[in-house]
């Protein structure tokens, strides 16, 4: 009897402390941590921009730099593309390849929430001989899956960056 006592008492304290600290919550109202509205300006005609409007949560609305919570600017972007090794004919087997973008943010008040960055991811893209069209499609897949990878990084951080920025405005 004592025992089931103490292992209800235990349970019991343990779901208060979880609840006091916070736990519940994971997840709950993550909608709190974005922006309402977003404005995305500056070299906007790109797969990075098209691939973060896709992953862009429904509550944000998009909307003009001067209505926006925050204003999210695109600055250079560039793709490059170097042999890394050859076949002993001289083709091209191996092949690095980079994306990276120029990204900055700034708040309804224009107070800068992210100082200009730049972000880049890479991978190694090995080809086959005589497969120059499989090559230029799997250059193309490489750098759509990249785009795809920029713009989650940049959504990590714009939700970082309003988090910390909603804190201080408290």
């Amino acid at each position: 009897m004592f025992q089931h006592i103490k292992t209800s008492l235990l349970i019991v304290l343990t779901s208060l402390a979880l609840s006091a600290c916070g736990f519940h919550l994971l997840g709950a109202n993550s909608s709190r941590n974005l922006p309402n509205s977003i404005a995305i300006i500056g070299n906007t005609d790109n797969e990075i921009v098209e691939s973060l409007k896709v992953q862009k949560p429904d509550s944000i609305m998009p909307t003009t730099s001067d209505k926006a919570d925050v204003t999210l600017e695109f600055g250079d972007i560039s793709t490059n593309r170097t042999v890394l090794s050859k076949t002993a004919v001289g083709t091209v087997s191996e092949y690095h390849v980079r994306l990276s973008v120029v990204i900055q943010a700034y708040d309804k008040h224009k107070n800068q929430l992210l100082a200009p960055t730049r972000l880049s991811t890479s991978r190694n893209l090995i080809v086959g001989t005589g497969y120059a069209t499989a090559e230029d499609a799997e250059f193309e897949r490489l750098n759509s899956d990249m785009a795809r990878e920029l713009a989650n990084s940049i959504v990590y951080r714009v939700r970082a960056v309003w988090l910390t920025h909603q804190k201080t405005a408290l």
